[in-house]
């Protein structure tokens, strides 16, 4: 993954507000505690093979 990419990131429903509040689209921040999964074909969302998932005590 090189500069730029975007990646596909999850979390419960439970912290969607307090993710976009503090990490609105298409901007930078530093997330703690995740984990990297391969990215499901289903629902992959870009061509990256992996996907992040935001935890409950990532630091936001």
């Amino acid at each position: 993954m090189g500069k730029g990419n975007k990646i596909h990131a999850t979390s419960k429903r439970s912290l969607m507000q307090r993710i976009q509040r503090v990490l609105p689209i298409d901007s930078w921040g530093v997330i703690e505690h995740v984990t990297v999964t391969a990215a499901g074909c289903q629902y992959r969302t870009t061509n990256y093979k992996y996907k992040m998932v935001i935890a409950e005590d990532a630091g936001l």
